[in-house]
C-alpha cells in the first residue's frame, strides 16, 4: 500500500479541503496527517476523510497545531517531553493527548511522537565542519565525537527519567484509545530517544502500546 504524508502539500495550502483534494489526485491508500496542519484545516478536511476510503495510518505529534503558538512554529519538537521544567513537560503532555484524541477520531493506528533531547551544546557546526571537509573519519573527528557522545551519557539521566514521566499518562490514554505510539528515530545525536535508549524504554513499559518508528531519513543522517 502507498501512502503521503499531508507534509507534501501542507506548507503550500491553507484550505484543508484542498489539502484532501491535492492528496486524493495521487490516488494513494493511506496518508499521515501531520504538524503543520491547523486545526482550521483540520475541521475542513475531518469529514472529507471519513467519508472517503483514504485510511488515516499515523498522525504526527503535536496536532492538529496548538492554538498558543503561531503556524510557523509548528513541529514535533514544539514541547519536550523530556524537559525538567513541569510546565513545557505539562504542555507537551496536554497536546499529545489531543493528537492521541484525533487518532482515535480518525482510527490512526499510531501517533508518531519526538521524545525531546539532552539539553548540552551539541557543537554540531563543528561536526559539519569535519563532514563538508572529508574529515569525518579523521582522528581529531573521531575523538571530537567520542567526547560529544560521552557528554551526552552523563547528562542524559535526568531528561530520560522526565520522558518515562511523561510517557506514563499517555501510554494510558493510548491504552484507552487502541492507539500506538511510536517513537521516532531521531536526527540529531543528542535527541532522545538515542539508538542505547529505545530497549530500556521498551523494558521499563513493557506489554505498553509503544514501538519503535523508523524514518530512513534520520537513520542515515545519524
Amino acid at each position: 500500500m502507498l501512502g503521503v504524508s499531508t507534509s507534501w502539500k501542507s506548507t503550500e495550502l491553507n484550505n484543508g479541503e484542498a489539502l484532501f483534494n491535492s492528496i486524493q489526485r495521487l490516488n494513494v491508500a493511506e496518508v499521515e496527517l501531520e504538524y503543520r496542519v491547523t486545526d482550521l484545516m483540520f475541521h475542513q478536511m475531518r469529514d472529507l476523510i471519513k467519508k472517503s476510503d483514504l485510511r488515516v495510518v499515523s498522525i504526527h505529534n503535536y496536532f492538529p497545531v496548538p492554538p498558543v503558538v503561531e503556524r510557523s512554529m509548528a513541529g514535533g519538537d514544539l514541547f519536550h517531553l523530556s524537559s525538567p521544567d513541569r510546565d513545557e513537560r505539562t504542555q507537551a503532555i496536554k497536546w499529545s493527548l489531543r493528537t492521541i484524541e484525533c487518532a482515535n477520531d480518525l482510527e490512526a493506528g499510531a501517533v508518531v511522537m519526538h521524545c525531546g533531547r539532552v539539553e548540552m551544546e551539541p557543537e554540531l557546526d563543528t561536526l559539519y565542519q569535519f563532514l563538508e571537509k572529508d574529515r569525518i573519519d579523521s582522528d581529531e573527528a573521531r575523538d571530537f565525537i567520542s567526547r560529544k557522545i560521552s557528554e551526552r551519557e552523563q547528562k542524559k539521566g535526568k531528561f530520560l527519567d522526565a520522558l518515562m514521566f511523561g510517557l506514563e499518562p499517555l501510554i494510558k490514554a493510548a491504552e484507552a484509545y487502541g492507539v500506538l505510539l511510536g517513537l521516532e528515530n531521531r536526527y540529531f545525536y543528542h535527541e532522545l530517544p538515542g539508538p542505547d535508549d529505545f530497549e530500556m524504554l521498551f523494558a521499563e513499559f513493557s506489554g505498553a502500546p509503544l514501538r519503535y518508528w523508523h524514518d530512513v531519513g534520520h537513520a542515515q543522517v545519524n
